[in-house]
């Protein structure tokens, strides 16, 4: 009766909600595991680092979540966002809300790819205009002044062991 019960309670429970969006990745050249979450950077109405979304990296393949539309702070005018992956050691996290980047241990991280969040109607750079509404991948468009981003599939974003020469938009 006791293990009737249990399978009932443990059947019954309910599930955490899906992710809103979420992905995997490769990791390249970073030889150890760790947690992943977004950096979205904001410049307008000022300039911040925002952390949002969470997931775990082996030293092979990341993934990363998110379980609600990012919050208007994370966004440029509360309207888009480009978020950034950022790997970290062990099980390290940071809470979600303004943080210097400075301040946490990085070991790797997305340097020509990233996250872009879209509100219906937001305005902004030409780029963002080839971007669907809600969440999309990116990869850098180095070639534009400043850098631009273009749609990619999300197997494309990829974790790297340094932060040098990332995409500035």
């Amino acid at each position: 009766m006791r293990a009737i019960l249990l399978f009932c309670l443990v059947a019954c429970t309910p599930q955490d909600d899906p992710p809103v969006f979420g992905f995997l990745g490769p990791v390249e050249n970073v030889f150890q595991g760790g947690s992943t979450i977004g950096l979205w950077e904001v410049r307008s109405p000022s300039r911040l680092t925002y952390k949002f979304g969470d997931g775990q990296a082996t030293a092979r393949e990341f993934s990363l979540e998110f379980r609600l539309d990012p919050p208007e702070e994370a966004l440029e005018n509360g309207a888009f966002g480009v978020g950034f992956v950022a790997m970290l050691p062990g099980r390290a996290t940071a809470p979600e809300g303004e943080l210097d980047p400075d301040v946490i241990n990085q070991i790797g991280g997305s340097t020509d790819t990233a996250v872009i969040f879209k509100r219906p109607d937001a305005t902004g750079p030409a780029w963002l205009a080839d971007f669907r509404d809600g969440f999309s991948c990116a990869i850098c468009l180095r070639e534009e002044q400043p850098d631009g981003f273009a749609p990619v599939d999300c197997t494309f974003v990829t974790i790297e062991p340094a932060f040098t020469n990332r995409c500035t938009w």
